[in-house]
């Protein structure tokens, strides 16, 4: 009776003893996987995001082209104007947009892609005058078609006409409400008013030779009177006033 005891003791120690091995191999295990796993409360480097893809569309730019001055015609399209031209293909030419004749190649470029009303090209830039904004005269380079500035907004009026004088490169010349003959000092910043007549179609005074000393005289297309044709060409002396026909 007692050998049976015994056995039976012996066999409820020995199933412990395997119970308590299972149970720290389980928590072994736990321990494992626990250590694996990120806690919600731990440090964690978040991934880098340099090479991810930009959802956005990158700004693009065209390239300017660069012209030879001498190799070619500004030409601002007006409608049913193109006549002497035919070795140019303006069929899809807009009113009012300025391109660029080749002279050998025969090509047309868009230069300004905005509705102007004139321009006057002298050394490296454009002048122009927006249909927009008839106050303000723009420039462009002519080598890069992507600068544009503002060198000037009136205060006499809507501008009519414009010229830049190539002998005084730094002289804006313009006509106002089509009667006052004004000009600009690029350098100063400073405008004179030097004629006013009936009606100024356009306008134009040459330096003396040094690129800097006005001259007297001043040209112009227009009327003096009412009932003169507009298509007459005067000569003004600005210094003394007085007036005479010029050389049609």
């Amino acid at each position: 009776m007692k050998k049976y005891r015994f056995l039976s003791a012996l066999l409820i120690v020995v199933l412990l003893l395997l119970l308590l091995t299972a149970c720290q191999t389980a928590s072994t295990d736990d321990d494992k996987l626990l250590a694996s796993t990120p806690s919600s409360s731990s440090s964690v480097t978040p991934p880098s995001y340099s090479t991810r893809p930009s959802t956005s569309t990158p700004a693009t730019s065209t390239p300017a082209t660069t012209f030879d001055p001498n190799s070619g015609y500004l030409w601002l399209h007006m409608e049913n104007i193109g006549v002497g031209w035919e070795e140019y293909n303006l069929s899809d030419c807009v009113v009012g947009y300025l391109y660029w004749l080749d002279k050998e190649m025969h090509e047309v470029t868009l230069l300004l892609a905005e509705p102007i009303t004139m321009h006057s090209k002298d050394g490296a830039y454009i002048y122009y005058v927006k249909e927009a904004e008839p106050t303000k005269v723009y420039r462009m380079l002519f080598t890069d078609q992507t600068q544009h500035e503002l060198v000037y907004e009136s205060t006499y009026g809507n501008i009519t006409y414009i010229e830049v004088a190539s002998d005084l490169k730094d002289l804006l010349q313009f006509v106002a409400d089509e009667k006052k003959f004004i000009v600009y000092d690029m350098v100063s910043g400073e405008s004179s008013v030097l004629m006013e007549q009936y009606y100024i179609n356009c306008a134009w005074m040459y330096g003396t030779g040094d690129g800097v000393t006005w001259s007297e005289i001043i040209e112009f297309e227009g009327k003096h009177t009412e009932n003169d044709s507009p298509y007459t060409i005067y000569v003004y002396n600005r210094v003394t006033g007085a007036l005479e026909l010029g050389d049609k």
